[in-house]
């Protein structure tokens, strides 16, 4: 965090702002009146036991301090206007610090916020007894804190005070954001966008629902989210007709379509984008049918998203443009009435627009969304139609389709909306080339894979070898450097790497790379998930899968081979590296791994523990491949 910041992106004298706002808010609405205003925050809540839940700040209380930490309490008070404020946090201590981490204490927490007068929490019910106020604003009929709401603050409502609500005051505050706050829901949108383009990119063929779950979730916290946002839905084929579906453990099939529902967390701000794409890479002709109709009507729908226009106006214009939709697709008879047409919408596409977006997903939702919109305020427009298997009214041909389309939007009042999520693939070209992984392909080329499993001592005796061959080039041509790659041993749902860190498969594609010649030896699929990989002399990309086994495939091979790898087997591999690119040193490799031809059914057996495999080299007519090419001969030795 930058010098002043009380959490990354949001200053001191933003908090105080917001203080004052809310104040300010207070004296308009209760003039001539003393005013005291209390604000919990949440408590640690247990999973079971002993174990917590992670934990998660109330969001006002959060929005006018920036104080993350449990068992705290913002107390604002005077006459007319409430501007003295007040802290209450937990005291240090050593013993629990030990086991839950550190504490901020009295003076941290000063220092942190800029709030200069602050108490320990277990003062809080003197203090408050003390404090002299005709109105009480405080949110006691649902208390986020059971435990300070009952024992400090419950003695002070029983005294003769009037009560009014909070909430609503502070949700109106919240819902206009500042440019700050704009900043960092942007970045969460940007995060959001990465992971939906590389999940796209990752599915192929029949893939696991828990597999893009977790590729979700890994993209989002790869790429600087704090955690998911809520939740997301992955819903393959009839199941994203379940509007809440969130179990996440079916098979998608290939030819079916899955719908995502997710978004991340950064620094206090979410998004909430979705989308719905052919886990085969392209839309069938019904798929392409639905998915343009809910696309057409979501363009429609964002054009609406001005200053003056509310959601509910949007709500109906939504419904309006739904029932042209399915006139057009022929699910209603071509006579139907309007009246019957809108009913209809409604059936297909159960719920709202949008909805308000902030610090939370569904976020102030005091707010009416009768209101108009103002500029600031951002929002969520999702339109979908949802057609499910046992629908006898609708066309077999769209029976177990599911779409919804939803993209964060800032209202402004120039320049039209801003779309946060707006490097999300939408259109119909945009997601097949995303599911084509052309532009994560793109990515990879220009950057340094996440993992390198090369041991340093290797990387330095290559470099070394390397720089020796440039200087001296008839000095040690007669010897390729070899990588000794024992890198990966496969477990149900894991990777072990050399340094003996487990890393959970269902998260990421893991790179075993060495910054040598690109001489491509082999192309592979995974017969899991059906990401292509390559295996080069200089670099090998073995595809993670949650599943059974991980199938490398020869794909460029003119006889097809396969190698099988079942979980729990340990493959070591030695991958032959020629350091200067010379074709007569290829040559010669693959001249040495002729000693010992291997038969062709050795490809489809099972590994054992023990067997060790060199892959040597390829050529097409003598010649050294540089790029892609197909594969005339490879040689392949099993060393005992």
């Amino acid at each position: 965090m930058r010098h002043g910041e009380v959490t990354p992106g949001l200053t001191q004298t933003e908090y105080e702002v917001r203080r004052q706002s809310l104040a300010s808010l207070i004296e308009s609405r209760v003039p001539d009146s003393s005013h005291v205003l209390i604000v919990l925050s949440h408590p640690v809540r247990y999973m079971t036991n002993d174990i917590p839940y992670p934990f998660h700040q109330n969001q006002d209380f959060l929005y006018l301090t920036g104080v993350l930490e449990p068992d705290c309490a913002l107390v604002m008070y005077g006459s007319p206007r409430p501007n003295r404020t007040l802290l209450f946090v937990p005291p240090r201590d050593p013993a629990r610090e030990l086991w839950d981490g550190p504490r901020s204490g009295r003076d941290g927490a000063a220092a942190l916020t800029g709030i200069q007068t602050v108490h320990s929490i277990e003062e809080l019910g003197a203090v408050l007894n003390k404090l002299k106020g005709s109105v009480v604003w405080y949110d006691g009929s649902k208390p986020v804190h059971p435990r300070l709401h009952q024992t400090h603050v419950v003695p002070v409502l029983e005294g003769q005070v009037s009560v009014r609500p909070l909430r609503s005051l502070t949700h109106s505050l919240r819902a206009i954001k500042s440019p700050a706050e704009l900043q960092l829901m942007e970045r969460a949108g940007d995060i959001t966008s990465h992971a939906f383009r590389n999940t796209m990119a990752m599915c192929r063929g029949d893939v696991d629902e828990a597999l893009i779950y977790a590729k979700f979730d890994f993209e989002c916290r790869a790429h600087g989210a704090n955690f998911l946002a809520y939740p997301p839905v992955v819903a393959g084929g009839n199941r994203a007709n379940t509007l809440h579906y969130i179990n996440n453990n079916q098979i998608v099939k290939d030819g079916e379509m899955v719908l995502l529902d997710g978004g991340c967390e950064y620094f206090g701000y979410v998004s909430d984008v979705t989308r719905t794409w052919p886990v085969s890479g392209r839309f069938s002709e019904a798929q392409r049918c639905v998915y343009e109709a809910v696309l057409e009507v979501q363009l429609a729908c964002l054009e609406l998203c001005v200053p003056g226009i509310s959601l509910d106006h949007i709500y109906s214009s939504m419904l309006t443009l739904l029932s042209k939709q399915l006139l057009r697709l022929a699910v209603l008879p071509h006579d139907a009435d309007h009246a019957h047409a809108l009913r209809a919408a409604r059936r297909y596409c159960p719920h709202h627009v949008g909805h308000y977006l902030g610090m939370d997903v569904h976020d102030t939702p005091d707010l009416s969304r009768s209101q108009p919109l103002q500029a600031g305020m951002v929002i969520t427009i999702e339109p979908g139609l949802y057609f499910s298997e046992d629908d006898d009214a609708c066309p077999q041909h769209f029976r177990g389709i599911g779409v919804r389309i939803e993209d964060d939007v800032v209202i402004r009042e120039q320049d039209g909306p801003l779309i946060l999520s707006t490097h999300t693939p939408k259109s119909v070209r945009g997601v097949e080339s995303a599911c084509a992984g052309s532009q994560g392909a793109k990515r990879r080329r220009n950057n340094k894979p996440p993992f390198c499993f090369v041991r340093p001592e290797e990387r330095r005796r290559h470099e070394r070898q390397t720089e020796e061959s440039r200087l001296n080039p008839g000095h040690g041509a007669h010897r390729a450097p070899r990588i000794n790659a024992d890198a990966f041993s496969l477990t149900p749902g894991f990777f072990s790497s050399p340094d003996h860190s487990w890393i959970p498969s269902s998260f990421l594609l893991l790179h075993l790379s060495w910054f040598g010649p690109q001489n491509l030896c082999m192309h592979g699929r995974c017969g899991a998930c059906r990401r292509t990989f390559l295996l080069r002399c200089s670099s090998l990309e073995i595809c993670a899968c949650a599943v059974g086994d991980a199938t490398l495939h020869d794909s460029l091979c003119p006889i097809t081979k396969t190698l099988k790898c079942t979980p729990g087997t340990r493959m070591f591999m030695e991958l032959v590296v020629d350091p200067d690119g010379s074709s007569t040193l290829l040559r010669r490799c693959i001249d040495e791994a002729r000693s010992e031809d291997v038969p062709d059914n050795f490809w489809n057996r099972t590994i054992n523990r023990t067997d060790k495999l060199e892959i040597s080299g390829a050529e097409r007519h003598g010649e050294l491949l540089q790029d892609c090419g197909r594969v005339e001969e490879r040689r392949v030795r099993r060393i005992s």
